[in-house]
């Protein structure tokens, strides 16, 4: 026959661990909110990049024009100047700027040629990396409203089963508590009360002792010898 609390205990260790379980997952929500900020962020700055490309290409092909203007509008005004020289040297330098110009001109416009194809396949590929990056953006802002309502949940149960602990403590002898209560200071080792089957501890794994086994199977909770768990038979348990 178990013992009349070891039902009660495990109901404990249930809630223990859930709560134990609860709060790990809360601890990693913010590194995983923080990934995921950094995947927009990427997202973003990659948008912006493109965009930064037409505009700096853009600028170009403006300078370039305006370069162009300055050259014609110098032209234009040594031109008619011209006519009003009488010594034929100044014409003569006159003439050579204004060809120097329209040379200027004529290489400004051919990079301007290039300018402006350059520009078509940036403007192309800002939109193809927008619209790809937009789907992303919004997978991503789901992923993060999906984290942040289950860590609303996480929140709620947790506060539900650190609200409801204090009532199953309630008929579990003093000394029990104890040993139990020194185990689950170390959940990741496993639950402190656990079951034995086949002959192997469930906590830790290992096979426990003949005497062990005798003392289980006339319904004792017996220490693990390997690991120091709680351990019970299932089959004699009585829970």
């Amino acid at each position: 026959m178990a013992h009349p609390w070891l039902g009660k205990l495990l109901e404990l260790q249930k809630c223990d661990l859930r709560i134990y379980t609860n709060r790990l997952k809360l601890n990693s929500l913010p590194g995983d909110l923080k990934e995921l900020l950094g995947k927009r962020d990427a997202l973003l700055k990659a948008v912006d990049a493109e965009a930064n490309k037409v505009k700096k290409i853009d600028l170009e092909i403006k300078s370039g024009e305006s370069e162009i203007k300055q050259l014609d509008d110098e032209n234009r005004k040594l031109q008619q100047q011209s006519a009003m020289v009488k010594k034929n040297d100044e014409y003569q330098a006159m003439l050579s700027t204004i060809e120097k110009n329209k040379q200027k001109t004529s290489a400004i416009e051919e990079t301007l040629l290039a300018k402006f194809d350059e520009l078509e396949k940036a403007k192309r590929e800002f939109n193809r990396v927008k619209q790809e990056n937009a789907a992303a953006l919004k997978m991503v802002k789901a992923d993060f409203d999906d984290v942040v309502a289950f860590s609303e949940t996480l929140k709620k149960e947790l506060s539900e089963l650190e609200k409801a602990r204090p009532g199953k403590v309630n008929g579990i002898i003093p000394e029990v508590l104890r040993r139990y209560t020194a185990l689950m200071k170390k959940p990741e080792s496993g639950a402190p009360v656990c079951p034995v089957e086949n002959g192997i501890c469930t906590r830790c794994h290992m096979r426990v002792t003949a005497q062990t086994l005798n003392q289980l199977q006339k319904g004792e909770v017996v220490e693990c010898d390997n690991c120091q768990g709680m351990l019970y038979d299932p089959e004699r348990a009585d829970i």
